[in-house]
């Protein structure tokens, strides 16, 4: 499996599916888009050019999908579109972090809300990920009793059967 993902095109592919999913997909989601305002916030403050400093934010994300969607996105801002709009056309940044980038770009503060956003998402991260955990945890331990009743079953049923059978 892990050879598969080498691949670029079966790794695109499975980076697209990881995104749609429900939880897991929010939660990589998240983590990228965070990685992504933070990066860009500190190459802006750096006065890296907005373009490269897209260019450097792509390389911190860790899916290849988010990845292609920001560089389409980068492309857009450098033909004249704002970075909120061709932020927004990718369909992968929350609302609130648009806003943000919006209000950003209006204001001339866009470090400083790149890094709100960031810290915003990353809220949002750690609470999605405090709730899957909140969720998982109690299904794991019904499987794992699950299989402990399982075991006890298996041990205990040839014994019950024996015990029937030298009482006929």
């Amino acid at each position: 499996m892990r050879w598969l993902l080498t691949k670029p095109d079966i790794r695109l592919r499975w980076d697209r599916r990881v995104i749609s999913l429900p939880v897991i997909g929010k939660i990589a989601r998240g983590l990228n888009t965070a990685r992504f305002a933070r990066t860009l916030s500190i190459c802006t403050s750096s006065a890296i050019p907005i373009l490269d400093g897209m260019r450097v934010a792509v390389d911190v994300m860790t899916n290849q999908f988010v990845k292609q969607q920001v560089l389409a996105a980068a492309e857009n801002v450098r033909e004249g579109s704002s970075l909120r709009k061709a932020l927004e056309q990718t369909k992968l940044f929350p609302p609130m972090m648009l806003h943000m980038i919006a209000s950003g770009e209006q204001s001339g503060e866009l470090e400083g809300m790149l890094t709100r956003a960031a810290d915003n998402q990353d809220n949002s991260f750690e609470s999605t990920v405090n709730i899957a955990l909140g969720i998982f945890t109690p299904a794991l331990i019904a499987l794992m009793a699950g299989m402990v009743l399982f075991i006890v079953m298996a041990t205990l049923m040839p014994i019950l059967e024996m015990n029937n059978l030298m009482s006929r």
